[in-house]
Parts: C-alpha cells; structure tokens; sequence
C-alpha cells in the first residue's frame, strides 16, 4: 500500500503513518508530493482494515488527516432483520431494520 500527501500549501514538517510505519519529512512546499509504501500481508480468506494519516505543522498547531482501507475479503455486514406485522385489514408488511 501507499500513502501520498501532497500539501497545499508550504509546511514546516509532514509525517506519514501507513500500517504502524512511520516516516517523517522536513519542511514541504506546496505541491510537493510525500510517498510512504508498506508490504500489508493479509491471511487467504481474512480482511484487514488498514489506517493511514498525515501529520503537518510544528509542535502546538499539528494538524492530521486520516484514511482507512480495507485489504483482502470484505467485512461482513449484519444481516438485516426483517419483522412481520400485521395491519388491522389483515394484510401482512414486512418492517427491515
């Protein structure tokens, strides 16, 4: 996987973290792109969800953004529950939640 910050605007520092790895830059202009890649193993059959931010500013005024990929199988979701009512004519609904 890789995770690219390209900043807006000149910072003084950016800091990529990309599945428990850590890479720190110096200053960045604007529109400089920043790369860390991680080798992401995942299991035959399993998933993982795979958190990635980038951290710019100096220490007091930091700012992050994060994303999240999934890797591998997809995460199962819930099955939706699905309930019977019957109305006063009779007549039977089905209510998903």
């Amino acid at each position: 996987m890789t995770l690219v910050a390209t900043p807006t605007r000149s910072v003084p520092s950016l800091e990529l973290r990309l599945a428990g790895k850590r890479l720190a830059f110096g200053a960045t202009a604007a529109g400089q792109q920043r790369k860390l890649t991680v080798q992401v193993d995942v299991a035959p059959g399993a998933g993982l969800d795979v958190v990635g931010t980038a951290s710019v500013g100096a220490t007091g005024s930091v700012r992050t953004k994060a994303a999240v990929a999934r890797v591998g199988t997809a995460r199962l979701e819930a099955p939706k529950r699905t309930v019977i009512r019957t109305l006063r004519d009779g007549r039977d609904v089905a209510e998903v939640r």
